[in-house]
């Protein structure tokens, strides 16, 4: 590593963490199997040349606000107590004892600077940037935060009437009142200058924000380049202007920048839907729909745990249902059409990620600033008749993960036979900066259930690694009348399998080597794989109950 004292930075290294939203493993540069043939993330790839890259890397649970609770925390969910939706900032009588990932780095002398949808719920008025609920928790939390979290431009008559765009037929564009919804995210998408010129628009229509503190203010828009900046290239921009400008800093800084996209709703500019065409002829061959199976649902449990009807919980396959509806029934065309959508979200932020990575290659503080880029989790593009997160399958548990670490780092290198997950990168910074080891603020709480990683950033061939042999993946019960970790759903991934054990003890397994689509539950046939990963999730669920610092690396 460069001599930080003789070049002139601070003596502890910058973190510059970036986090994206729904973005699942389309991405070219992560290693192992792309989800997708046409995805194309060339900013993306070319920074995973110069980081090591974790293709078996996994969320900690497949839904927003509790992964991030669970990253930014550093424990699982069975040891803080947030399983779900909850505004989860020291809500849990452990949580409330320990300090979250950046405000530990601001404890430890770092300038901690944020912006875009990094934690997600994590205080009480949160949407309100100058609430007193907001100011006082956010002070604590960071030096300076600058954009909150903002999923437009949405498409309305107001600022708080946001629907789906004029195009997107029913009854998918009606789910916020069909299914209950958000209005105007889950059940939109397109491109900002189709819905300008789409001749369904009515007289009044227009593009908001939607985020504090402007909730619901004017996007102004009149064509691709005459318009406002999206808020993901907002947030590009003021992170690059911010890292040069931190060039002179005499401080360490942990700079987190937050991507909405590609989270619904998939709105983007058109020449991003432009490289994904729906007919033949442009510069790519027209967008291909996901594989499917059919009949893949016959040896699977979880629709059948939730019944169809019930709005609140089974949102994956409603939105599925909905979306092929809207299509006459015909799934391949369907499929094209929100896939060509979620394919230029992909891009989109791409482009968002190579301003910042451009920014700090530019920068000399590169020499001297471990960089991460990951997603809170996958996505389901219709595997499984599913259209959503939350599943517990591997398109929506899978996340991208990159870490360059200067001086550690082997370029171009990638893990390939150890699943991590997202609770690791908490201990993993701590250990590359050098902080102390004790993330608690008082013995109430509890030391950090997650791994280093930085054995495997020296190392990735190594077998030298301390943490668990699976990576776990807790899917939330929301029939639950309690958080009991026996009250949910667990999803484990091992080098070569996915087992899925339910409450109620129903299983699915898959053969990575031979199903990499998990097409073929294979729990009844391959019952001694089946049981032996049940008995290594019975002894993690144990570890995590009675051993709150399960590994003997985890805060070294």
């Amino acid at each position: 590593m460069l001599n930080s004292l003789q070049a002139g930075y601070p003596e502890k290294p910058n973190v510059l963490f970036i986090i994206c939203d729904d973005l699942n493993d389309w991405v070219t540069g992560i290693g192992g199997t792309t989800g997708h043939p046409q995805s194309a993330t060339p900013h993306i790839a070319r920074f995973s040349e110069t980081a090591t890259a974790f293709p078996m890397a996994y969320t900690n649970n497949p839904v927003c606000a509790p992964s991030r609770s669970s990253l930014f925390y550093g424990l699982y969910h069975q040891t803080s107590g947030n399983y779900f939706w909850e505004e989860w900032y020291r809500r849990g009588p452990v949580a409330r004892n320990n300090y979250t990932l950046n405000r530990f780095f601001k404890e430890n002398g770092y300038r901690t600077i944020g912006t875009g949808k990094v934690n997600h719920h994590m205080w009480d008025g949160y949407r309100k940037k100058n609430s007193p609920a907001y100011s006082a928790n956010c002070s604590k939390e960071w030096t300076h935060y600058q954009h909150m979290t903002d999923y437009g431009p949405f498409w309305g008559t107001s600022g708080s009437d946001f629907k789906a765009m004029p195009d997107v037929p029913a009854p998918f564009s009606e789910l916020a009142t069909s299914i209950g919804s958000t209005g105007g995210i889950d059940d939109s998408f397109g491109s900002l200058e189709a819905a300008w010129q789409s001749p369904a628009r009515e007289e009044g229509e227009k593009f908001f924000y939607g985020g504090a503190p402007w909730w619901g203010a004017p996007f102004r828009y009149q064509s691709e380049d005459d318009r406002d900046p999206t808020p993901d290239e907002r947030n590009a921009t003021w992170a690059a202007a911010q890292i040069k400008e931190l060039e002179g800093s005499e401080e360490p800084f942990f700079l987190a920048v937050g991507f909405v996209r590609p989270h619904t709703p998939l709105h983007a500019p058109q020449k991003y839907f432009d490289r994904f065409p729906l007919e033949p002829g442009g510069v790519v061959d027209q967008v291909i729909a996901t594989e499917l199976l059919e009949n893949d649902l016959q040896d699977t449990h979880m629709p059948k745990l939730v019944p169809m009807e019930d709005n609140s919980r089974n949102k994956g396959p409603r939105y599925y249902k909905a979306l092929i509806d809207s299509y006459d029934a015909d799934t391949i065309q369907a499929l094209r059409i929100y896939t060509q959508a979620y394919l230029a979200c992909v891009a989109a932020v791409d482009d968002c990620i190579g301003e910042v990575l451009e920014a700090l290659e530019e920068s000399p503080l590169a020499e001297n600033t471990i960089v991460v880029l990951t997603s809170d989790h996958g996505y389901n593009m219709g595997e499984k008749e599913w259209l959503f997160k939350g599943s517990p399958w591997e398109e929506s548990c899978r996340v991208p993960l990159l870490i360059r670490a200067p001086g550690e780092t082997k370029a171009g290198s990638r893990v390939n036979h150890i699943p991590v997950s997202l609770v690791d990168l908490y201990p993993t910074l701590v250990d590359l900066c050098g902080l102390p080891t004790d993330n608690r603020m008082n013995p109430n709480g509890a030391y950090l259930d997650g791994t280093s990683l930085r054995p495997l950033i020296k190392n990735p061939d190594t077998e030298n690694w301390n943490g668990p042999k699976i990576a776990l993946t807790l899917i939330h019960n929301a029939g639950a009348t309690d958080n009991t970790p026996e009250a949910h759903h667990y999803s484990v991934r091992s080098k070569d399998y996915r087992y899925i054990r339910y409450n109620n003890g129903l299983e699915e397994l898959y053969d990575h080597r031979n199903d990499p689509n998990e097409w073929h539950n294979i729990a009844d046939k391959q019952a001694a794989v089946a049981a032996s990963h049940s008995n290594a999730l019975d002894k993690m669920i144990l570890d995590i109950a009675n051993n709150r610092n399960r590994f003997p690396s985890a805060n070294q």
